[in-house]
């Protein structure tokens, strides 16, 4: 799972770090060449001069310097004093020797050639510390897999050997057996850049196996492994560029190398930091700048870092009558008012000596937002929770219904007072669902069904005057998902539940496929081969989401990772697949049994559709990453002319991916909401998604499941949660800023001017823990709307309002805001989370996330975006005296539903077009700006996990 460094957003600045000397593991010269590292006590042949290591200094066992290597040398000498290793070679692919290639004073590794070190490195070794200053290359993030290095054995023979890799994702792994088995996976928090040199750090340490790797000295992984290296049966395997599994057709790994060291013990973060040469341990200074621990939110007294392993740290604040911070103990004192208060905290590294006798770096400024909390109570009772996963969400009888996995059911007559409520499935399912469960699903490692319901859609099927849920029993099961997506049909909303049927299958094969209607669908002795690879066509069927197309189509949209979305066509009289309708078998685009693709593949993520249709579109939500606290859970939305696809983002991009890739290091498919802290908020959230749509008079709701932002308690609690959605002038759906608790109305042109706090969705980081701390969560900024057009706060540029749409042009900005370029967004008024009215803006745009994925080219760049600013009391006094209180926008005009589309509560309907509701664009300061939230609805479901 991936996270970066944070959008803490702010100002901040660092002095150039002057020409330096020989510091820990290599040096910098003025005119850019790379000296050679200080354990080096001789020069390759046609090398430069190097430097002894004092005897202060820890020694390796082996040192490689390969930035002194001379072109077309066939080995590299171990520099290290007294070592007894010899050198290690260049071998082509067949393991011949090969000449050394030499760019930008490295050796190359160009998938051709790779290095052989001597046997026995880790030989006797519990402790280690591997380092490696590499230049990474995209190529390794894709295609066939690559390793940076390995030692130990091989993976086919040996017993136990370890490696690290950057294929698709930076990773570290050791294993205790061959063939992959036992091994402990560690993933990075980030890659290794492909456009410079850095160095990576990997260590074990013997006395409990513990195993970190660090980039430039920050660390970016942690985890245990089984054994250590003293464990290991074999050590004749010590590469650097091969595969940990030769002759399999793995490729080479393709990059650079300037230096290759091991150490004799796990080395500590000051000691890493030691050895790295003054350009790796400036980027140190800066990433320790933009990664310290400071709470996102507060509503008392707490701690800040006063130093770092390299720096000391100075604060100083923006309110300090709000904050204040303790020079010597960095305790910060908290003043809370009425309301929630933004304040910077300014935090000034200066490298320490210890960092290195001649690294010469001025001052490094961070800024750091956070929320001080007030003491208001107003919205504390606005809401009744319920933990309900992945809800389908529907109205029946001036009710709201959700129903999530693991039969969990809520009602509630306004959308925020929920409560449980039970049928015969939440008492009775085991006899229900026996007959279905024993005929697929259940499985010797997977024997009892009440774990294994997931996701089930509710929709009121017109024809069958039915209430029909699409549950998912999932079997699950490598590498087949045995699961199976099965009917149920109710005459009230709130039961009694009967089983009908199977709609579709997952995870069979030639052994088992008798048992599926899949012979029905395919022929006999169809070939199944495709569905053998959970890459290619292998499912899980589940997550269903079900629509009618307006033109007495019924549809199914289902699956969850690994072969992607799919859709098949229902009868409506059955509520079962309709078998008259046929699909042609073309890869990556449709399949016989499994109908139209929508979206995902590849084992990629991407689970539990939410489709909804508005004006000319059908809109296509889906929930990336892993549903857990940290596992990166998100919503992310794609739209279509056509029901069946192809979809695509708000970049142009489409949702069906064309290989396999990290899709949450990704701007593919508009992020609708993140991770965030801004005035006005509840609580940080984390992991939302697994969403339902609902439209409701002229209103469309998200209704979502979330985790919560905490290093402490209980990390997995999950609730619902409902926002309102608004559609921006380019016809995307947008979220609210908070939570529902009225609806949405309109705003007063003399409203639009004033201070926003500001918010963008961030599609390429996300939490993977450290509570409020953690660099993941995006800080609102500040964005000011001033009245002559211009913006001001931490950005520049310009603006313009027009009947309720707001145009943004941000020209520059701090650095870490992540904006920049253009947005276009919807204006409009709710309450904050606190029961406070404010003024807020949601839309999109921008040109900052450029990268779509290893799979398309370069993209636009544009995300979804949010501000919001409190009323002030003058203000609402103001719209009390003129009786125009919080008006909610009414719909501009009827629209006939198409056949199929009307008469039903909790059925899909046309959403009439969000603009249309305002007739009059702004004329001067007083004229009224009117918010066109555009009608938006829907009934839905949505989903789970992988």
């Amino acid at each position: 799972m991936r996270h970066q460094s944070s959008s803490d957003a702010g100002r901040r600045s660092r002095g150039g770090v002057a020409a330096a000397a020989l510091v820990g593991m290599g040096m910098i010269l003025a005119g850019g060449t790379v000296a050679s590292p200080a354990w080096a006590d001789q020069s390759q042949a046609g090398g430069g001069a190097t430097a002894t290591m004092p005897t202060s200094q820890l020694q390796p066992l082996l040192g490689y310097d390969f930035s002194a290597l001379a072109p077309e040398a066939r080995e590299a000498k171990n520099t290290v004093s007294g070592s007894s290793f010899g050198p290690a070679r260049i071998l082509d692919a067949d393991g011949r020797p090969a000449g050394a290639v030499k760019a930008d004073d490295a050796l190359l590794l160009d998938g051709s050639t790779y290095v052989k070190l001597p046997d026995g490195i880790l030989s006797g070794h519990a402790s280690a510390t591997v380092s490696i200053r590499v230049r990474n290359d995209r190529f390794n993030a894709s295609g066939p897999w690559t390793y940076l290095w390995s030692l130990g054995g091989t993976g086919q023979r040996a017993v136990g050997s370890w490696t690290a890799s950057t294929h698709t994702s930076l990773y570290t792994s050791i294993t205790s057996k061959a063939n992959g088995q036992g091994e402990t996976y560690l993933p990075a928090s980030k890659n290794l850049p492909d456009d410079r040199f850095s160095t990576l750090t990997a260590t074990i340490d013997g006395k409990d196996n513990m195993v970190r790797l660090y980039i430039n000295g920050l660390q970016v992984a942690e985890g245990k492994a089984t054994v250590n290296p003293a464990a290991f049966g074999d050590h004749h395997h010590n590469v650097i560029g091969q595969s940990r599994y030769p002759g399999i057709g793995d490729a080479l790994f393709h990059g650079a190398v300037q230096s290759f060291a091991v150490y004799p013990q796990a080395l500590d973060a000051d000691q890493i930091a030691a050895t790295l040469p003054s350009e790796d341990l400036g980027e140190l200074i800066d990433q320790q700048a933009t990664s310290l621990a400071v709470p996102a939110a507060v509503d008392g007294d707490f701690n800040l870092p006063v130093s770092t392993t390299v720096a000391s740290v100075v604060w100083t604040s923006s309110a300090p009558g709000t904050v204040s911070v303790d020079a010597a103990t960095g305790r910060a004192h908290v003043v809370r008012g009425k309301r929630d208060v933004p304040v910077t905290l300014t935090a000034r590294l200066q490298a320490s000596k210890a960092s290195g006798p001649s690294l010469d770096a001025e001052a490094i400024q961070q800024d750091y937002r956070l929320i001080v909390r007030g003491t208001s109570k107003d919205g504390q009772n606005a809401y009744s929770r319920v933990s309900v996963h992945d809800p389908s969400v529907v109205k029946a009888g001036g009710r709201y219904y959700i129903f999530g996995s693991h039969r969990a059911w809520a009602r509630s007559t306004d959308l925020k007072h929920w409560e449980p409520f039970t049928n015969n499935l939440s008492r009775d399912y085991q006899r229900i669902l026996d007959p279905i469960w024993k005929a697929w699903p259940k499985q010797s490692s997977n024997p009892d069904v009440t774990g294994n319901m997931w996701a089930p859609e509710v929709y009121y099927n017109a024809t069958m005057k039915k209430w029909c849920m699409y549950l998912s029993l999932n079997g699950g099961g490598f590498p087949f998902q045995k699961s199976v997506i099965v009917l149920l049909t109710a005459d009230d909303i709130e039961g009694d539940w009967s089983l009908v049927g199977p709609v579709v299958y997952s995870g069979f094969q030639k052994s088992n496929v008798a048992a599926t209607d899949v012979p029905k669908v395919l022929g006999p002795n169809a070939d199944l081969s495709r569905y053998a690879s959970l890459t290619d066509t292998g499912i899980n069927a589940i997550d269903a989401c079900v629509k009618d197309d307006g033109q007495g189509g019924l549809w199914m949209s289902f699956g969850s990772w690994f072969g992607g979305i799919w859709m098949i066509r229902l009868d409506p009289k059955t509520g079962l697949r309709d078998y008259s309708t046929t699909y042609p078998t073309q890869a990556n685009q449709s399949d016989a049994y499994y109908g139209h693709k929508l979206a995902g593949g590849f084992g990629n993520s991407g689970e539990g559709t939410a489709l909804v249709h508005q004006g000319d579109w059908w809109y296509l939500m889906l929930s990336y990453g892993g549903l857990g606290q940290t596992g990166g859970y998100q919503m992310r939305e794609f739209r279509s002319r056509s029901i069946t696809g192809p979809y695509l983002d708000q970049n142009g991009k489409p949702a069906v991916y064309a290989r396999e890739m990290n899709d949450l290091d990704a701007n593919r498919g508009l992020r609708i909401d993140s991770s965030l802290a801004q005035p006005g908020q509840d609580q940080v959230l984390t992991s939302q998604g697994g969403n339902a749509l609902l439209i409701d008079e002229d209103r469309v709701f998200n209704v979502y499941h979330t985790r919560f932002v905490r290093a402490e308690g209980n990390l997995e609690e999950h609730q619902v949660r409902v926002k309102q959605m608004v559609q921006t002038p380019d016809g995307w759906l947008v979220m609210t800023p908070f939570e529902y608790r009225d609806s949405v109305g309109r705003v007063s042109s003399s409203q639009v001017v004033g201070d926003y706090q500001v918010v963008v969705h961030d599609p390429v980081h996300y939490y993977v823990g450290s509570g409020l701390s953690s660099p993941a969560i995006y800080r609102s900024v500040s964005v000011s709307l001033l009245a002559d057009g211009r913006l001001g706060g931490q950005v520049q540029g310009s603006w313009t309002a027009t009947g309720g749409d707001l145009t943004i042009k941000v020209d520059s900005a701090d650095p870490g805001t992540l904006l920049h370029d253009l947005y276009r967004a919807r204006l409009g008024r709710q309450l904050d989370e606190q029961g406070h009215p404010v003024v807020f803006f949601s839309g999109l745009g921008g040109d900052v996330f450029t990268d779509a994925g290893a799979d398309v080219s370069k993209t636009a760049g544009a995300a979804a975006i949010w501000g919001s600013r409190p009323l002030t009391d003058a203000e609402v006094q103001e719209e009390v005296d003129s009786g125009n209180g919080h008006t909610t926008v009414p719909a501009s005009k009827s629209t006939r539903e198409p056949a199929g589309r009307s008469g039903k509560e909790g059925k899909a309907g046309r959403l009439p077009s969000t603009g249309s509701a305002l007739s009059a664009p702004v004329a001067a300061a007083s004229a009224a700006l009117v918010l066109g939230l555009g009608a938006l609805v829907f009934t839905a479901i949505r989903r789970a996990r992988g």
